[in-house]
């Protein structure tokens, strides 16, 4: 997948949380204090919602907050993949423009776009 596509694959789309997944929103919590990728993502989606779309905050995290090298095939990675979807409760949500939000799934927001046909619907993968 080319980082446009990869940009473009969450357009009005809901990442679905998995069915291993918490049926309440639990924050990340790094057992070393390290940051952690999943720590990381849940940090950076929650203070800037709205502001990345898929490939940008990989980029984001990888690149600028984790520090780690720009030989990564970013254009790889699948938020599907996610900790946040797959076990700890939260849902993403990519709007028209394809910009990303984290969605609670005990929250309303989550179930209104579970319940809106025209939002496209993903499910993480499992854990």
């Amino acid at each position: 997948m080319t980082k446009e596509k990869q940009n473009k694959d969450l357009v009005n789309t809901l990442i679905t949380v998995a069915e291993s997944s918490s049926k309440t929103s639990e924050i990340p919590v790094s057992k070393t204090g390290k940051k952690t990728v999943t720590t990381t993502l849940f940090k950076v989606l929650k203070e800037n919602p709205y502001q990345f779309k898929q490939y940008d905050l990989f980029y984001e995290v990888h690149i600028n907050q984790l520090k780690n090298s720009k030989a990564l095939k970013l254009e790889t990675y699948k938020l599907q993949r996610s900790n946040l979807c797959a076990l700890l409760g939260w849902g993403i949500y990519g709007n028209d423009g394809g910009k990303l939000v984290l969605v609670p799934v005990e929250s309303e927001k989550y179930t209104e776009l579970m319940n809106n046909p025209n939002i496209r619907k993903k499910k993480a993968y499992q854990k």
